[in-house]
């Protein structure tokens, strides 16, 4: 697994939806076109979309709340 399945797994990814870890793991990781995406679970474009967006912004505040935290500035 490469840098960006370790964070999504260290970020309770996986626990949040299983539709949204399947759909987001078969785009980024086994790099699967929309299209098969959506036939193999059964998806519209725009769930698909939703879904995808969704992830990324769950993503997005787990990166940003763990990993890139900056330093608090100090009061004086």
């Amino acid at each position: 697994m490469n840098e960006s399945g370790d964070c999504a797994i260290s970020c309770n990814f996986y626990k949040t939806s299983l539709l949204r870890y399947s759909v987001f793991n078969l785009k980024l990781f086994e790099e699967q076109e929309t299209e098969l995406i959506c036939k193999e679970l059964k998806l519209s474009s725009s769930n698909y979309w939703v879904i995808m967006h969704r992830a990324r912004l769950q993503l997005r505040e787990c990166l940003e709340k763990n990993w890139f935290r900056l330093p608090q500035a100090q009061s004086d």
